[in-house]
């Protein structure tokens, strides 16, 4: 999110919009994973104590000691992959229930129109 109270943003902000007036091609924005919190779909760090715990709870063959360091480090690319192998039916179904369709919500709605406003 842009914090207007930053000076540091506020330069930062100019800096690109005196940029993007300047360049002869358009600017493409990167919007990364993080803008689907807005509509309060889980962060990796979330997303990944749901699932160790499921696996904890359901999994005896789930290597909760070593998926506890895997956290712990958040090295979230491994800690998935060994839940995945261990079982992908849950797994993807761990995925499924942190994913399903939410409804719009009004501060995701107003990022989206905002830039769709963006030419």
């Amino acid at each position: 999110m842009i914090d207007a109270s930053d000076l540091a943003t506020v330069f930062a902000v100019r800096d690109l919009l005196d940029y993007a007036r300047t360049r002869p091609r358009p600017l493409l924005l990167w919007i990364g994973a993080g803008a689907s919190r807005l509509n309060e779909y889980p962060g990796w760090l979330e997303l990944a104590e749901r699932m160790h715990k499921k696996f904890i709870r359901y999994e005896h063959s789930y290597d909760a000691e070593k998926s506890q360091q895997l956290l712990s480090i958040r090295s979230f690319p491994e800690l998935f992959d060994q839940c995945r192998k261990v079982s992908p039916h849950r797994y993807n179904s761990a995925l499924e229930d942190a994913f399903r369709p939410l409804t719009i919500s009004p501060v995701y709605s107003r990022m989206v129109q905002l830039l769709l406003k963006i030419k």
